[in-house]
Formats: structure tokens, sequence, C-alpha cells
């Protein structure tokens, strides 16, 4: 399968009312204290032969972990800063559409960071096939999900691409609508539903029998209940059709499509100067237009494009805001001449609205040799030198690339490092937001994952609760998650009374949809904010309040669309039939966010229509911009008084009508038009004088100009029996409109 909206302004803020610091964001987060995780197939036959499966889990405080699943139990103590091999043999699952009892449940008393690894032990040659994943937390699964994959491949027999769904509760029902057929046969756009309990994962794969076919990209997944979903490829080349012997496992935890972003930043991966990058990029909503570059992809959601050897630093935006993600795919070694070592892997981008202060890290051991281990930073471009990796300056770090990405305001950047062969935790901070990519390379290996993602690397209980807001439509709703995971959560309301002690601001125009299961000592609090009239403005307050007695506000704004449009609407007076008059008509954006056009039609009936429109379409209305309209009518019938409204429907909600009016008339023989329906324009530029010659009348007439927002320059009086006016008026360059009664032409001042 293959696959651009503007939200009106949304606005998060947060007032602390109790002393103590609050750390949180929006979006995704990869750092939490429940998980459930898996593994997937990985290397020839099977995949279930010979694979190493070991868990990286990365704490910033003293804490207790409990990791459970399969037979036994194992609790760890672990230190501040401390990260932990766990390896787990027998999680996988191999077994095609039938749940199986192995995810992988973990807890802590404090926020940890995870990352799965998976490595095949390759014994027909050089290499194994690594690959891994930066662990999403239980907070973070939702309930619809795309999966991002890769063709049926050869290079090892038939190898197929995957995607696991892991249940973290009972009775959750799954939608699958698979985006290829499936190897139990099931086809492509048929969606089937399965039943699973707590602990259950469910393999789909992928026949493997077509290579470069059987894409399963595009997957929509859909569940009752929150699940995770690990997503990606047995083993595959990269491309698919790449004539060679180098491939490897993919897998990566994809977000649900609610946390997916609308900007994301690409800085080429070390050491492909030829192949660079190949890129996939995935919608979440239909009619996304995404830029890069200088060119742009319509997508609708579940489709997908691919953009190959990507070897500039590139940024992809939604210019609609409308969610996508991008996945970046490592090359197949000694592609299209690229001389250093590497192997394919797959790492999902993070949007810019998901970049953090503070990450926890490590580089994993290769079995078959030493990684050459790279991070790559990106922030805005002055604030890059502020990172600090384990206390040091990120400058102080081997250099190897540094970015800028264009036309982007703050101007933003990347920096490249390297770090050791060796295993070692790092954590890295910075006072700005960052985004960061860890992979590496040996020879026929290589492994990449979007690097973890720390929200409080202090001891617990030192702030007030913290919430998730996720702008979910472009009509204001949030989802909101208020979390507390050391005093648990006391209360959570929205302020509504101007009386209200706890906050002076009370709430309008907004709902409040509350956690029906929310019980006090809960340490999440799960709620929906929607506005009730998407044409105003809307303001809403939440107060949290722990068990400790600590609480804050949040507040959220929402700014409704702003249309201008002039005229009001239209009366084109009689009008001879056969001919036609027009009128310019505008609609200007007076708001700071693009409208996205959803329709534009008449709402009289078609047939009888003597109004038409040019364009007959607009895709959206940039920010201080107008959209220019030229409508015409043209009388079908004499005598009969015609009326019509033209309608513009924005996707916020919005509405502008123009409505419209004239009616026809026919010459009686021998009688002249008392209108002139012909305007000869000429534009004198040396003298500034603006002739008009036109057909004579018995009536005083009134010559108007204006400009392409509508508004009226000049007015000049023509008396009756001219044939032609030469009037001085100063006017600048750009596009006027002469009219006089019904009857308007355009002319343009170049000089």
């Amino acid at each position: 399968m293959k696959s651009f909206l503007q939200a009106p302004i949304l606005t998060f803020s947060v007032i602390i009312l109790l002393a103590g610091p609050l750390w949180g964001q929006g979006g995704v987060t990869s750092s939490g204290t429940e998980y459930w995780l898996g593994f997937m197939p990985n290397g020839a036959g099977a995949g279930n032969s010979s694979v190493y499966e070991d868990l990286f889990i990365a704490s910033g405080t003293d804490n207790t972990v409990t990791i459970s699943g399969g037979v036994a139990t194992k609790r760890i103590e672990m230190k501040a800063g401390q990260i932990y091999d766990y390896y787990c043999p027998n999680f996988m699952n191999s077994t095609d559409e039938v749940p199986q009892t192995d995810a992988i449940h973990i807890t802590s008393t404090s926020p940890i960071t995870v990352y799965g690894y998976s490595s095949w032990g390759n014994v027909q040659g050089a290499g194994d096939s690594p690959d891994g994943y930066l662990g999403l937390p239980l907070e973070d699964f939702g309930t619809e999900y795309y999966t991002v994959n890769f063709p049926d491949n050869y290079v090892f027999g038939q190898m197929p691409g995957e995607f696991l769904i892991i249940s973290p509760y009972d009775n959750t029902v799954v939608t699958i609508t698979p985006a290829a057929e499936t190897k139990s046969g099931r086809p492509a756009g048929v969606p089937w539903k399965d039943t699973l309990q707590k602990g259950q994962t469910l393999l789909v794969q992928s026949p493997g029998t077509d290579p470069g076919n059987n894409d399963l990209t595009g997957t929509l997944i859909k569940s009752t209940k929150p699940i995770g979903v690990l997503t990606g490829h047995q083993i595959t080349s990269v491309p698919s059709d790449c004539g060679c012997y180098s491939a490897d496992n993919l897998i990566e935890m994809v977000p649900s499509v609610d946390k997916w972003g609308t900007q994301y930043f690409d800085m080429p991966m070390a050491g492909r100067p030829i192949a660079g990058d190949y890129i996939r990029i995935l919608s979440a909503e239909h009619g996304n237009t995404i830029a890069y570059g200088n060119t742009s992809v319509t997508l609708d959601s579940g489709q997908y494009a691919d953009v190959p050897q990507v070897t500039q630093p590139t940024v992809f935006t939604s210019i609609n805001h409308k969610r996508f993600i991008v996945a970046q795919y490592s090359y197949s070694q000694g592609m299209y001449g690229d001389p250093g070592y590497s192997d394919p892997w797959m790492v999902l981008f993070t949007p810019q609205e998901q970049f953090e202060k503070e990450m926890i890290f490590r580089a994993p051991t290769s079995t078959r040799g030493t990684f050459t281990n790279y991070v790559t930073f990106i922030a805005e471009e002055d604030s890059i030198s502020k990172i600090t990796i384990n206390g040091i300056t990120i400058d102080s770090f081997p250099q190897v690339g540094t970015a800028v990405f264009s036309g982007t305001n703050p101007l933003i950047g990347a920096r490249r490092i390297l770090i050791a062969a060796q295993p070692m935790k790092y954590i890295a901070k910075s006072p700005v937001p960052f985004g960061a990519y860890q992979y590496g390379f040996s020879n026929y290996e290589g492994y990449g994952w979007p690097v973890g993602m720390m929200q409080d690397m202090a001891s617990s209980d030192t702030g007030s609760p913290i919430v998730k807001p996720l702008d979910s439509t472009s009509s204001g709703t949030y989802g909101l998650r208020i979390t507390e995971v050391s005093s648990k959560l006391a209360s959570v309301a929205m302020i509504v009374d101007s009386g209200d002690p706890r906050w002076p601001h009370p709430s309008y125009n907004y709902s409040f949809q509350d956690d029906t299961d929310f019980v006090v000592g809960d340490s999440t609090y799960r709620a929906t904010l929607n506005v009730i009239n998407p044409s105003l403005d809307a303001y809403a307050a939440i107060y949290a309040l722990d068990r400790a007695g600590k609480g804050a506000v949040f507040e959220y704004r929402y700014s409704a669309p702003k249309v201008a449009s002039f005229p009001s609407g239209g009366d084109f007076g009689r009008v001879l039939r056969g001919t036609d008059s027009c009128m310019l008509f505008s609609i200007y954006n007076a708001g700071t966010r693009i409208l996205t056009v959803d329709s534009m039609k008449f709402l009289g009936t078609p047939a009888e229509s003597s109004f038409t429109v040019n364009p007959t379409a607009i895709t959206f209305l940039a920010p201080d911009s107008a959209a220019k309209l030229t409508i015409c009518y043209s009388p079908q019938d004499t005598g009969i008084l015609t009326i019509d409204t033209l309608a513009i429907y924005f996707e916020q909600a919005s509405t502008v009508v123009f409505p419209l009016r004239g009616i026809g008339y026919e010459l009686a023989p021998e009688s002249v038009a008392p209108v002139a329906t012909n305007l000869n324009i000429i534009v004198s530029l040396n003298s500034g004088n603006l002739n008009v010659s036109l057909t004579a009348s018995t009536e005083d007439r009134t010559l108007s100009i204006s400009d392409l927002l509508g508004r009226t320059i000049a007015k000049i009086n023509i008396p009756a029996g001219a044939v032609g006016i030469d009037a001085p008026i100063t006017l600048g360059k750009g596009i006027y409109f002469a009219r006089v009664g019904p009857a308007v032409r355009k002319f343009e001042v170049t000089e």
C-alpha cells in the first residue's frame, strides 16, 4: 500500500500550586513503571533457533524491578544510573495467528527505560542478525495502530514481514485488517477478529513466498482495550531486490497512531555517502500532504511512500498538521558501492513534538566483532552544545558529522558522535528538548533504535501530578493521562465556577469526560476534553491533587478559526441571457494556522444553477492570506430571479457562505443594452491615467476600481452618452478589477 491538517491554535500550560518540581511532556515517552513486551522470530527457517534475546533495563533512581512471564519471576534491586541486562530465552512467539501466553511483564517502583534486543546466530556465514527496539510502557499503549514492515524476502529462504500484538488485559478483542495476504491465507483488506487474554501475544506474518511483494506495511489494528505492537521483518535485505547476501532482522515497538507526530528530521546515517537512508513515510490520516526537500506527497490513512537514497539532511512535515510516522531503514552492506560495514535495521523516528530533556541508553554487544556505535542528536541549532553526556559536554565526544535543517524556525541542527564499543551506560541531559537515535555497524551486522527517554532522573515524590496532553483532533479535543506514581492520585476535576478557591479562572466551552474506572489511590487518570462549539474559543482548567496534598492546574486553550469574507454576497442585478457577469470574492484567514478546506459547493440544484466559480476547489488557506474566487452569473432564463449560495466548508468546523442572486433578461428588437457587458481596459503606465472604453448608455454610470481583496480603490462617474473615460489614478503593482454595473474586467499593473 501507499500513504496535510492544520489544527486551530491549541495551547497547554501547567501551573504548580504547591512546592516541588514538575516533570512531564506531551505525546509518548519510553519511561514508565509497567511494561508488557515480547519478541518475534528472527533468522532463517522458523526464526526460533539460535536466537539470543535480551532486555536492557535502565533506571535513573534506586529502584526495585520485577520481571515475570513464562515459569519464573525475577526481582532486581537497581542503583541510580544502572542498566541491567536480563537474558530472556523462551519468550518468543513463533506460532502464526494463534494466541500464545508468552508476554514479558515488567514492573518497577520508579520509572525505568527498557530496550529489547534480538540477535540470530548465523551459522551460514559472516555476520549475525541483530536488531532492537525501545520499549513503550503500559501507560502509552493505545487502541489503534498501523504497522511498518517490508516485503517478502529471499536471502535466507522464504522470509516474511511480521508484527506481534501484546495484550495486558483479559478479553481484549483485536480487529486486524491486513495490508497484504497473511501466512495463514487471510486476504488483504479483509478484517478479522481475535480475542486475547492478559499476557497473551498474537503473531501475524506475511507468506514469505513472493519476494518484493506481500508488504504488511499499513496493516490496521484496532482493539477494545489498550495493547502494544511490535512490528518489522523476520530477516530481509534492503532493498528487497538488492541481489546481495546482506540481510537482517527488523524490529521496533510502534506507538499507537494518536501519538504519531507531524514533523520529523533525518540526518542520514554515517558511512553511507552513496546509498544514504531508505525512508518510508506512513500516514495515519486521510488527505495528509507531507513535504520534504523540494517535493511533497499526499497520502491517506494506512498509505505509505518510499523515499530511497536520502543523502542530505531532510525535514518531513505535514503541511496540514496530520499525523504520520517515518521509518529509517539501513541499506544492505555494499549497496550502490558504499564501502563501509553495514546491514539492514529499522528505526522509527521521534517527532519533534516528543523531544525530551533527559535520556538514558547503552551500547549492545556484537557476537561477531565490535560495533562502531553512533548517536545522532537533534535539537535547536544554538542549543546542541548544551547537551551533556555523563556530565561531559557533547563537544568532548568524537564528532563524526553535523547538519542543519534549512527552513526550520527556530533553526534545527544535528550532531553525530561516536560512543565506546564496549557496553556501558550513558545519560544525556539538556536544558532544551532534543531527539536522539543510536545505531551501530560491524561486518554484515547492524542495529538501530530511538534513544530512551527518562522523564525524571531524580528520586521520586518530589513534585506534583503530571499530565501528558495529546491533541487528537483539529477541533480541539485532548486525550489526557494524568499520573502520580509515588503519592498516587486523590482527585482530578475541571474548574467550572469563578468562585472555586483552587483556581480563579473557570473553564468555558469545554466538556470533561472523566475516568469512570478511577478510584482514589490509582497512579493514572485518563480523561478527554472536547470543545463544545468549535466555532468559538474554549478554555479548560484541570485540577489534579495527589494524596500527599500536592496539586497542579493544567490549562488548555483552543482558538477557533478566524475567517473573513468580502463582499458578504453578490447581487448581479439584470444580466442579458447568453452573456455572463462576474464578481470577485475573497476569503481571508485572519488566524495564525493553516485552514484546510474540506469542500466547496453551490447549495442550489446543479441542473438549474446559473452560477459558476473559479477556481472550483481550494485545498488550504495559509495564515494571513486570502483566496480569490471569481463567481460568474450566466442566466438560463429571463424574468425569473435566480438565487443560490456558495458554501465553503473547513475541516476546522467553520463555514463561509456567499448568498448570490441575479435575474436574466432579453433585448427587445432594436433596443440598446442599458449596461455595457464588454469593457476594454487600457492602463497608461507613463502618465498614470486609466483609460476605459465602453458602449454608450443613456444613463449615468459609476466605474469602480477594486483590488484582489475586494476593497474599493476609486469610484469614477461616467456621464450618459460617454463611450470612454480618461481618469488620473495612482495604482501600485498588482491585479485590479474595473466594474460598471454588473460587468467586471480584470487588469494588471506591472510597473
